[in-house]
């Protein structure tokens, strides 16, 4: 928990500090904990020694590591040195992957993950397939994972549940949106922005082993935008919910996802998907 500590102290968005410090260079403070295998106490002095001197200074402020300490603690925070912490993020972002977060709720449930996004406005029936979805992955042992939003996100996290977190584009000072765990890289106070958004995204689809695009609009919004990046910097794997009345959804298809016409059919992806890459085998 000591090294936990060390980096909510220095990463954690919103904790008052005396200099700023480059969060890509996470990596090597965790290598200097690693090797030197410092306490909290003499934490400063090691990354002091490996010439990371705005790191030591920040440890070294008044109250600095004692408010972490409190956050890690209390569950409020997240690194990558904690339980739950999604794995597949420093597989994919590299230094890139946040090294923490603010956290409500429990610790995210372990296992293989699926992404599911879409659409805010959606009909009846795209929110069925959404719902199913959440709950065909959750029997299969998946965790799903979305952006937190209202429509396709909400409703595969309710048919989810327990199995299930999410990831915000804003603050969490007001306390989680019902009974799901969720986190974000934002401060507690911080609004929602479109930069945010696009982070937010990134993390989504990089803790999934699968991601399933229910709804989208052809060439619009952040669901689209989302899942064109994912295929360009291959992310993850794609899935797109099939409706050939859709001009998201085939081109999307047409990109390379795979088209599912009803949750029922996540089992036989799946299947394919364990026998060219590996992943989801039981």
């Amino acid at each position: 928990m000591e090294w936990e500590v060390v980096l909510a102290a220095l990463y954690l968005r919103g904790l008052e500090r005396p200099v700023d410090v480059r969060r890509s260079g996470w990596r090597a403070v965790e290598n200097v904990l690693r090797a030197s295998g410092s306490s909290l106490a003499r934490a400063s002095r090691a990354l002091a020694r490996a010439g990371l001197d705005a790191e030591a200074l920040v440890l070294e402020a008044p109250g600095v590591a004692a408010g972490a300490e409190k956050l890690v603690q209390g569950g409020r925070a997240l690194t990558c040195l904690s339980p739950g912490y999604p794995s597949r993020w420093v597989d994919v972002l590299g230094s890139g992957a946040p090294p923490a977060l603010w956290i409500w709720g429990a610790t995210p449930p372990a296992g293989p993950a699926l992404a599911v996004v879409g659409s805010r406005r959606i009909g009846d029936d795209v929110r069925r397939f959404a719902r199913n979805l959440g709950s065909e992955a959750s029997a299969r042992g998946l965790v799903v994972v979305s952006g937190g939003a209202a429509g396709c996100d909400r409703a595969a996290v309710r048919g989810a549940m327990p199995r299930a977190f999410e990831i915000l584009p804003r603050g969490l000072r007001a306390g989680p949106v019902g009974p799901v765990t969720q986190l974000s890289v934002c401060a507690p106070d911080e609004g929602f922005s479109t930069a945010s958004a696009m982070e937010r995204n990134a993390l989504v689809y990089a803790a999934a082993d699968l991601a399933v695009v229910v709804h989208a609009r052809f060439k619009e919004g952040g669901t689209w935008h989302g899942a064109v990046d994912a295929i360009r910097r291959r992310t993850t794997r794609l899935a797109v919910r099939w409706d050939p009345r859709n001009e998201a959804s085939r081109a999307l298809a047409g990109l390379g996802a795979i088209p599912l016409g009803h949750p029922s059919e996540l089992g036989a992806a799946l299947q394919k998907e364990a026998a060219q890459t590996g992943l989801f085998k039981t």
